[in-house]
Order: structure tokens, then C-alpha cells, then sequence
């Protein structure tokens, strides 16, 4: 029998969220080394789908290893382990632009310029670089002009592009009110925010009749996320509300068009089972358990994917982030949710369930 298991794959797989389930915030949640360890040791596939992002996978796997405490390097966690918000998002922004080089905005903490050239957006810029080269794009940032310079992993140049081709949100931004404001004067303007001259296209701006002029793409929306926070903190699902809500203000109540990504969209769960076929001898798991803390996103999402499959989706709701099972303004939990204390029940029920139990 264990050997048939091994030429057709594992019977089961599991898709973990990171804040709320290992993490929060920069703090492990107890006992998620432990049942993470037992995951990787007993061989079920398993893979890390996150809403959060603005880094490469392989970083993001060294980070979670780094604050879990493990001892190595890639000790548990590949780079395809790990799928961001940005993942899937990324590929089809690639398919969708001119050419290459095409520049696109790319907006959000940390280093999404450099992350965004690394999966094939080579004509990236970012929200940051543009404030650097026109400081007076946003004067509120409580920055003399001229003083908000390009993170270091934005490169050398300043230069902002003559025209964009897609505004791209891949993270949470660092500084709300100058990314909405870039976003926005490249959305009314088409992307061609600066003339052939460098000058600000001023009529463009601010001329009449505003309306969207360009692909708008969000690699998560979620509301709210598990942090070091006692309560659930914003998460990019608040920016996106504010982006679209300064601009129905000011097209006179349109309504912005976005293609989004990330938890609970479709697309993010798609990939998950792409990566766990890959671990799995090219055969996807006949039972996939999601665990998460987010009934609007972890649990909604695996609860969208066809049912009743294959593969079969079983979300598993752990405590230990956004979800508390105490709280009364809680809406009744779908009947195919099962309800855990935390990461290492998650584990110990699909383990001893469909292979051998975890030590």
C-alpha cells in the first residue's frame, strides 16, 4: 500500500494562510514550528497561500522560517511552498502588457519594483521612484521636497516614464494618501502622467469629464489581517475601498474597475493546487484542506472552489488570528467548515486522518 501511495501521490494536501495561522505580525504563533515540522515530516504536500507580498517567494519563505526559529535555511520551506498575493497576479499582468519593458505602476511597500522586474515586468516603476523624481506629486508626507528618495532595492534612476500601461497594487503601500494620489493621476491621464518634455501633463490632470483610462489590478482585498495588534489591523481590501472611493468622488459616483487577485479569488486557490500537484508526482490530492483565520477570505475561497471536486475542499478555521470563536457578532459557520484551536489540531487531524500521525 505505501507503496502504490508513492507512485500515484498522496491522498490528501494541505493550503496554510501565514498571519493568523503560523504568524502574527513578527511573532510566532505557539506551537506553529512544531506543527509545521510535523506537516513537512509526515509527507503530505502542503504549500503557504498568503495575501501578503511585496518580496520574492524564496525571501518569503526565509522570513517565516526565520521567525518560526527553524534551524536552517530551506530547512522545511522551498520558495514553491510559498505563493504570494503577487504570484498568479504577476503572470497575468505579463500576458496583458505591450512588450516586456512596458513601464507599469507598481505601488506598495518593500521592494515590488524589484520583485515585479524579477517575474518579467521589466518596465516596473514605482510610486516611490515617481515621488522622488516630482516631489510635489504629494506635498503631505510630512517630507521637505525632493527628500522621499527610491528605496534601495528601487535601483539607481529617478526617471519617470513617459506612459504606463497598467497600475498595479502589490502590496501593502507604506504611505496611503501618495500612492492613491499617483494611482489616481495615472488612471485619469491614461498613464501619461508626464510629456515628452517631463513636464506634468497638467490639462490631463485636472481636465474635465475624469473617467478610468487604465487597467487596475490588486493583488489582495482583503479588509482586515491578524497582526502583533490585539485586534485585526487594514489590509490592502481597505486601500482598494479608499482608491475607489476617491474616485467615484470625483468622476461623480463611477465606479472603479478592478481585477483582483489574492484570497478568496478563484485564481489564488488555483495556483495552490497547481503547487501541490507539482509535490504530489503530478497528481492533485484527492482531499485539500485549507487552513486559515479569515472566514471572508480562507474559508469563502476554498468554500467557492467546485464541490464536490475532486479534489474535495475542507476548510479548517483555527482561533489563533482574526476568527474568535467567542465572539457573538460571528455569522453561523458553513456546515462543511470544521472548527480547530490551531495550526498543530489542523495537523494532527489530516495527518492521522490520511497518513501517520504527527510525534
Amino acid at each position: 500500500m505505501a507503496g502504490l501511495r508513492r507512485a500515484l501521490g498522496h491522498a490528501a494536501g494541505m493550503v496554510l494562510d501565514i498571519d493568523g495561522v503560523l504568524l502574527r505580525g513578527r511573532k510566532a504563533i505557539p506551537g506553529a514550528r512544531e506543527a509545521l515540522e510535523a506537516l513537512h515530516a509526515s509527507g503530505v504536500p502542503f504549500c503557504l497561500l498568503t495575501n501578503g507580498g511585496g518580496m520574492t517567494e524564496r525571501d518569503k519563505a526565509d522570513a517565516v522560517e526565520r521567525v518560526l526559529g527553524m534551524p536552517a535555511r530551506g530547512a522545511v520551506l522551498r520558495a514553491d511552498n510559498v505563493i504570494l498575493n503577487h504570484t498568479p497576479m504577476l503572470e497575468v499582468v505579463r500576458r496583458l502588457v505591450s512588450h516586456p519593458a512596458a513601464p507599469v505602476l507598481v505601488a506598495g511597500r518593500g521592494d515590488c519594483e524589484g520583485v515585479a522586474r524579477s517575474a518579467g515586468l521589466l518596465g516596473a516603476v514605482s510610486s516611490r521612484r515617481i515621488h522622488a523624481a516630482l516631489p510635489g506629486a504629494w506635498t503631505h508626507s510630512g517630507e521637505p521636497p525632493g527628500a522621499a528618495a527610491p528605496h534601495p532595492g528601487d535601483g539607481g534612476g529617478t526617471g519617470v516614464p513617459g506612459k504606463v500601461e497598467a497600475v498595479v497594487v502589490m502590496h501593502d503601500p507604506d504611505d496611503w494618501g501618495r500612492d492613491i494620489q499617483i494611482c489616481l493621476d495615472m488612471i485619469f491621464t491614461g498613464g501619461k502622467l508626464v510629456g515628452s518634455d517631463g513636464k506634468v501633463e497638467a490639462g490631463d490632470v485636472h481636465g474635465d469629464g475624469r473617467e478610468q483610462r487604465l487597467p487596475v489590478f490588486f493583488a489582495a482585498t482583503d479588509l482586515e489581517f491578524a497582526g502583533d495588534f490585539a485586534r485585526p489591523r487594514f489590509g490592502m481590501g481597505a486601500f482598494q475601498a479608499a482608491l475607489s472611493g476617491l474616485f467615484r468622488e470625483l468622476t461623480g459616483g463611477r465606479t472603479l474597475s478592478v481585477q483582483r487577485f489574492g484570497k478568496p479569488a478563484g485564481v489564488a486557490f488555483e495556483a495552490a493546487l497547481e503547487r501541490l500537484r507539482d509535490q504530489n508526482g503530478g497528481h492533485v490530492p484527492d482531499h485539500v484542506y485549507m487552513v486559515g483565520d479569515n472566514v471572508h477570505t480562507d474559508i469563502q475561497g476554498s468554500l467557492a472552489m467546485p464541490h464536490p471536486g475532486p479534489p474535495l475542499w475542507t476548510p479548517l478555521l483555527v482561533q489563533t488570528g482574526v476568527y474568535k470563536h467567542a465572539n457573538p457578532s460571528n455569522a453561523p459557520l458553513h456546515d462543511r467548515v470544521r472548527l480547530v484551536p490551531d495550526l498543530r489540531h489542523a495537523v494532527d487531524h489530516v495527518v492521522s486522518s490520511h497518513g501517520r500521525r504527527a510525534p
